[in-house]
């Protein structure tokens, strides 16, 4: 990927640099950039480390310079061809944040190359982060394909629309697994004109799969992560009988209400993680984010409003994803083909007759899960073979409220017994966001307010198949979070400027971290 990511930027700058086929004479826009974030000796605070795309090393004061060009090369008969270079110059080296070629029939798109992408139907700027996907990472090097914007459908008269994508990518290399590729997809449906409101429905779905982990294979074919079909070449035990990779994604449901004073929009996300996350063996999950965001017209001191509640502390319950004996965890797979009288009386000392597979899951559940059933502890953006889980050049892909390990390490010097990079997925939050204007300067103002209980697995002393509790656990009682952020933009008159200044403060458990940025921006259209 890395040779071909070379090959994309070769062949985007000699057509940035080309006159053009049929390109019209203002189709060529530059920005330059200059950026530095500060805050002293501790780490930058949340809203100026995340939600940046990865500009900022989040450890400490940084800055950048950046310069960017865009360039329409081709738009004739419903057909155009865009192309883009957006890099980042900085004291350890360059950062290539977008070089792509994005070729467009009507609302139909393919992208290649690196490119920011926003599929999350509301501003993700104000946003504390899509579930699925957000502005929090840096950008991923990817061919995508879909229709990005909401299309009619067929012969729908114009009540139905959709719109849907599928992309295919492979992460950076420095990570536990070697060279993993990285599926994502999504589709909506949404119902319009036809009710005083419209009405959506969609889900996405990403995917970790292949490479190579302590030198065993992990499955690498592309249809069966695709379909979530069983894994058929795998050396990993157990992957035949589960779904190829490590999945996760979210059910999406929302409506919009268009009116003359405003544009609303409600949104409800369920996440879901390798088939749980939904209704299993009687147990409802509990985890959600539940989105308002408001868009007011002829306004001017407040244009936007966006709130946002996200629990992600259920996972499909606390009890083990698989049933643990003795010390060996077995699947259903492995659990079915056995004789369960003599299993439970040789391996729990218990006297049965004839027992039924319902009444010798019952006994597992009672004799080594509390009770519970199992398949919890879905852990988001984390799986056993895939430790890193759904990050990307340590950022997480998706929420930027979930903690990394290296994050942590960062705040508070503090290391975790669990495995995975991701140590805090268990939150509960509420978001604001809002911008506007005054006096001809723009703000965006943010506040969030998080408890964080960490995973399951640093719970039980690093282990998600564990019930011995971790009495020294970081998260055990819960860590409060408060992150504040208010930045102003100002255009200078008769002149392409932009000067932006931002401050940001987070007050928590894990200390007090005060920061600022300083911003110029020079835009040629």
């Amino acid at each position: 990927m890395a040779r071909g990511l070379k090959i994309i930027l070769f062949i985007t700058l000699v057509l940035l640099l080309s006159p053009g086929i049929h390109a019209q004479k203002d189709s060529l826009q530059v920005r330059m950039e200059l950026r530095g974030a500060i805050s002293g000796s501790k780490p930058l605070p949340h809203w100026i480390a995340h939600n940046q795309y990865g500009f900022f090393n989040t450890g400490s004061s940084d800055g950048y310079i950046r310069g960017e060009v865009k360039k329409n090369l081709l738009s004739k008969n419903n057909f155009s061809i865009n192309t883009e270079i957006d890099i980042l110059g900085k004291t350890d080296g360059a950062i290539l944040h977008e070089a792509y070629l994005n070729f467009r029939w009507q609302n139909a798109e393919l992208r290649i190359g690196k490119n920011e992408v926003n599929n999350a139907g509301f501003p993700d700027d104000l946003s504390s982060g899509h579930l699925f996907e957000s502005r929090n990472a840096p950008t991923i090097p990817k061919i995508y394909g879909g229709f990005f914007e909401y299309t009619d459908v067929p012969f729908s008269r114009g009540y139905l629309q959709f719109r849907g994508g599928m992309s295919h990518s492979i992460l950076e290399e420095d990570r536990d697994v070697k060279h993993p590729f990285y599926h994502e997809k999504f589709a909506y449906l949404k119902l319009v004109n036809l009710l005083p409101i419209n009405i959506y429905a969609g889900a996405t779905h990403n995917a970790l799969y292949g490479g190579e982990l302590n030198g065993e294979k992990l499955s690498s074919k592309w249809w069966e992560v695709v379909r979530g079909a069983n894994s058929s070449d795998s050396d990993v035990s157990g992957d035949d009988q589960n779904a190829a990779g490590a999945h996760f994604g979210t059910l999406d449901y929302g409506l919009e209400i268009p009116t003359s004073e405003m544009d609303l929009n409600v949104y409800y996300h369920q996440p879901w993680s390798d088939g749980s996350g939904f209704i299993h063996g009687g147990h409802i999950d509990k985890d959600y984010m539940l989105g308002i965001h408001v868009k007011l017209k002829n306004q001017k001191f407040i244009t936007e409003i966006l709130y946002e509640n996200v629990n992600t502390t259920d996972q499909s319950g606390e009890g083990l994803s698989d049933p643990v004996v003795n010390g060996v965890g077995y699947t259903y797979a492995d659990l079915r083909p056995l004789d369960y009288d003599a299993f439970v009386f040789n391996e729990l000392g218990i006297q049965t007759n004839n027992l039924t597979w319902d009444e010798f899951i019952e006994i597992l559940k009672q004799e080594t899960n509390n009770g519970l059933e199992f398949g919890g502890r879905d852990s988001y953006y984390v799986n056993t073979s895939y430790p890193k889980g759904n990050t990307y050049k340590d950022f997480t892909i998706g929420n930027s409220l979930f903690l990394t390990a290296k994050r942590l390490m960062e705040m508070t010097g503090e290391t975790m017994t669990d495995a995975s990079f991701i140590i805090n997925n268990r939150i509960q939050a509420h978001h604001m966001g809002m911008k506007g204007e005054i006096f001809d300067i723009k703000y965006k103002v943010l506040v969030t307010f998080t408890e964080n209980y960490g995973t399951y697995a640093g719970k039980y002393g690093g282990s998600k198949f564990s019930w011995i509790l971790d009495k020294e656990y970081y998260f055990r009682n819960g860590v409060n979070t408060r992150y504040y952020f208010l930045s102003l933009e100002k255009k200078l008159e008769n002149a392409p400027v932009n000067l932006e200044f931002a401050i940001a403060y987070d007050e928590d458990g894990f200390g007090r971290f005060p920061g600022t940025i300083f911003g110029i921006q020079y835009i040629l259209k």
